[in-house]
């Protein structure tokens, strides 16, 4: 299987997408609960 040398900063770069999102979530859902 070859590899593609841009695959890993395409995913680390989902990555931090991803826990942004998440943190994002998380301070929504505790505005929410005032």
């Amino acid at each position: 299987m070859q590899e593609m040398p841009g695959l890993p900063i395409i995913l680390t770069q989902l990555a931090d997408e991803i826990g942004s999102l998440e943190e994002w979530r998380m301070e929504l859902a505790e505005g929410d609960t005032d």
